[in-house]
């Protein structure tokens, strides 16, 4: 887990599996493939994080590392805290179900607002012509929780 204070020319972490902050007008990024992208944020003392869980990140608790690092630099209290899991491989498409291990984590370290995207449906045969791929697009605005647009300022 790495504390981003300084807005630096944007350069890896490396090592790091999770950024957190609590500078105004720092973008936090990840590189994510199956593994799901896991917003954190503060609405008390403005503080946010970002990490990258998979099933090796959610089997060694990189959310309660999160957490855990957000409380003791910014005294973050996890049941002020909105977490997003983004969309990632889930079951039926992958045998382990790391983001609900996600998810029972960050209410066990006393997160009260967690969301995550729908799990995606089975693997079916589909038209993949241009159109069809268009028609079949996901409206991502459904993906966001209320709880962090509001949180925007």
């Amino acid at each position: 887990m790495a504390r981003v204070d300084a807005p630096e020319s944007p350069r890896p972490v490396p090592g790091a599996d999770g950024l957190v902050t609590n500078r105004p007008g720092l973008c936090l990024a990840i590189y994510v493939a199956d593994c799901a992208a896991v917003y954190l944020a503060d609405r008390e003392v403005q503080a946010i994080g970002l990490v990258h869980a998979g099933k090796k990140g959610a089997e060694l608790g990189i959310v309660t590392e999160a957490i855990a690092t957000m409380r003791k630099a910014f005294g973050t209290d996890p049941a002020n805290l909105v977490v997003q899991v983004a969309p990632c491989i889930r079951p039926p498409n992958y045998e382990v179900d790391f983001a609900a291990e996600i998810v029972r984590q960050a209410r066990e370290a006393g997160v009260r607002d967690i969301s995550t995207a729908a799990p995606a449906p089975p693997p079916t045969r589909r038209n993949t012509t241009p159109t069809a791929a268009k028609e079949a697009a996901p409206d991502v605005s459904l993906l966001w929780p209320q709880s962090l647009r509001s949180i925007q300022n």
